[in-house]
């Protein structure tokens, strides 16, 4: 009850910021606009070049998808080191520390909003492809496709929360993310297929938390795959989430205690 009440709190006041800003707000759906028209133009050149690895699907919904998604593990791995560089910044990170409520349960709520933020901007990618763009998404296996998004969102943010444990420590780690995310993107499957790669670089991709979570997801969305059919994506982002709901709990855990007993947590 006291993290439901935690997450609530959170949500509420990022969304009373957020609200409070219209400009943001218009200035992120003319940049989605701009967005998909620039990947509408894309396609026409890279359509051709790739068709032959994508099946019996256009190279349009392929990377409309792509995009999408990664725009989730993108958000977690940027918005949870943001949100403690900005209460370090701020001088609120050791009074929320020093609260009742665990760290892990303040550290995963922190970013809450900017990720169901992000799953509404998916949702709408979603809809402007399949009403917009003549994009065939299909909704029909959609509790194979919801257990597929929630152990992603959970494996994105434990990502995320690693990072941020590094940020607690480290203070500045951006050029790190930004590494990690950028190796994402070119090897996650985002823009081409896995299938493009040499070989040695699909067997390294695959230690990449992003690229079973998105071809799982494209299979249910793009392809209409059945349980069966998406289950070793779903097995595979499992142990994923296996390995780091600890890991990052021992990582906050460790960034925390170090922090406070070398007096840094509240340096930036």
């Amino acid at each position: 009850m006291n993290a439901l009440f935690t997450a609530g709190a959170f949500l509420r006041k990022d969304f009373l910021e957020e609200t409070s800003y219209r400009l943001r707000f218009l200035v992120e759906i003319c940049g989605a606009v701009i967005a998909i028209y620039f990947l509408v133009i894309f396609s026409e050149f890279m359509g051709d070049a790739v068709a032959s690895k994508l099946g019996n699907i256009d190279y349009l919904p392929f990377a409309l998808v792509g995009i999408a998604f990664h725009s989730l593990h993108e958000t977690a791995l940027n918005d949870y080191s943001r949100k403690i560089r900005e209460a370090q910044t701020l001088g609120t990170l050791e009074a929320l520390i020093s609260t009742r409520t665990s760290v892990f349960t303040l550290m995963a709520c922190l970013p809450l909003y900017s990720m169901c933020r992000t799953s509404l901007k998916l949702v709408g990618y979603m809809l402007v492809g399949s009403l917009i763009l003549d994009v065939d998404i299909h909704w029909g296996n959609w509790p194979a496709t919801l257990t597929l998004f929630a152990i992603s969102m959970v494996v994105f943010g434990c990502l995320g929360l690693t990072f941020a444990a590094l940020t607690v420590v480290f203070k500045r780690t951006e050029p790190i993310i930004r590494g990690f995310n950028l190796v994402s993107f070119l090897l996650g499957g985002v823009f081409v297929p896995l299938t493009v790669f040499p070989e040695w670089m699909q067997k390294f991709a695959m230690l990449i938390p992003v690229v079973p979570a998105l071809h799982g997801f494209r299979q249910a969305v793009l392809y209409d795959a059945d349980w069966a059919t998406m289950w070793p994506d779903i097995a595979h982002v499992l142990v994923f989430m296996t390995v780091l709901v600890p890991l990052s709990v021992m990582a906050l855990r460790w960034a925390v205690r170090r922090a406070m007993l070398d007096g840094s947590l509240t340096q930036y």
